[in-house]
C-alpha cells in the first residue's frame, strides 16, 4: 500500500552513506543504508533489557531518581548547569544515577534498588566519553565489594549468553580479543600503576604524578590529586593485556 509519494529517491544502497559526517548527523539514514547500525539498536535495547531482568530476578526494585539536582554527588565530574526559573534556584544535571538518592532509599529500608537512566557530563570528548549516555547504577544493603564482583560478573555472563548467544562468550573489542570464558582476574590498582609507572600513589605528589603523566604524553586536569591518580589507573587499564 502507497502511504505516501517518494520526492527524492535513495542514494545507491549497496555502497552506502560513505561520509562519516552525514551518517552522524542524519542517523535516519544511516539506519536504513547499513543494516549493522540496525542490528546494533536491537542489541542495545536487548542489553539493558536483560539488565533489567537479571536484577529484578534478584529481587532489586527499579527506581526512578531526579535528573535535575541542586548539588551533583556520587562522582567526580563537572555538570552542566541551568536555572529552575519558577524557583529562581541554579540546579544541575546529575553526573551519576541518583547514587545519593539510592542510599537515602537504603537508609529508607529499601535493602536493594538499582536505576537505569541518563547521565550528563560536562567534560571532553572521546570514543570512551560521551556528554550524555546510559548508566545503571544499583545499591545492595549487607552485602560487601566481593559480593558485588560477583554479582556484576553473573550480571555480564547472562547479557553475553542472552544478547550475543552465538558469539560462544568470545568478542574482538577495538581491536582486543576478549574471552569472556576465562577467569576474570583480580587486580590491584595501586600495584598495576606501580608496576606500569613506577608511581606509588599513596606517597606520591600531585608534582610527581604530574611529571611522570606528562612524560607518558598523557593529558590530565592539573592540582587535582583524585583525578591525577584516576588518570594514571586509566592510562594502566589499556596496558593490560
Amino acid at each position: 500500500m502507497l502511504l505516501t509519494k517518494t520526492l527524492l529517491p535513495l542514494g545507491d544502497k549497496f555502497h552506502g552513506i560513505e561520509d562519516m559526517d552525514t551518517r552522524l548527523r542524519k542517523r535516519y539514514l544511516d539506519t536504513i543504508f547499513h543494516t549493522e547500525v540496525r542490528d546494533m539498536l536491537y542489541r542495545r535495547s536487548k542489553f539493558w533489557q536483560e539488565m533489567r531482568n537479571f536484577l529484578l530476578k534478584q529481587n532489586f526494585m527499579e527506581v526512578e531518581t531526579p535528573i535535575l539536582e541542586t548539588t551533583t554527588g556520587g562522582a567526580d565530574a563537572n555538570p552542566f548547569a541551568t536555572h529552575h526559573n519558577a524557583l529562581d534556584l541554579d540546579v544541575f544535571l546529575r553526573i551519576s544515577c541518583g547514587e545519593l538518592r539510592q542510599k537515602r532509599l537504603m537508609v529508607a529500608g529499601f535493602e536493594k534498588t538499582f536505576e537505569i537512566g541518563r547521565i550528563f557530563r560536562n567534560e571532553g570528548m572521546s570514543p570512551e566519553h560521551a556528554q550524555d549516555y546510559t548508566q545503571m547504577e544499583n545499591y545492595r544493603a549487607y552485602a560487601d565489594y566481593r559480593q558485588m564482583m560477583t554479582l556484576v560478573k553473573d550480571m555480564y555472563m547472562h547479557i553475553i549468553d542472552t544478547v550475543y548467544p552465538h558469539k560462544n562468550r568470545k568478542f574482538t573489542i577495538r581491536g582486543y580479543d576478549v574471552d569472556f570464558n576465562q577467569e576474570w582476574k583480580e587486580i590491584d590498582y595501586a600495584t598495576i600503576i606501580q608496576e606500569k609507572t613506577g608511581i606509588d600513589i599513596f606517597t606520591a605528589t600531585e608534582e610527581q604524578i604530574e611529571k611522570k603523566l606528562t612524560e607518558l604524553h598523557v593529558k590530565y586536569e592539573p592540582h587535582n590529586r583524585i583525578r591525577l591518580i584516576d588518570t594514571l589507573r586509566k592510562y594502566c587499564r589499556k596496558q593490560l593485556s
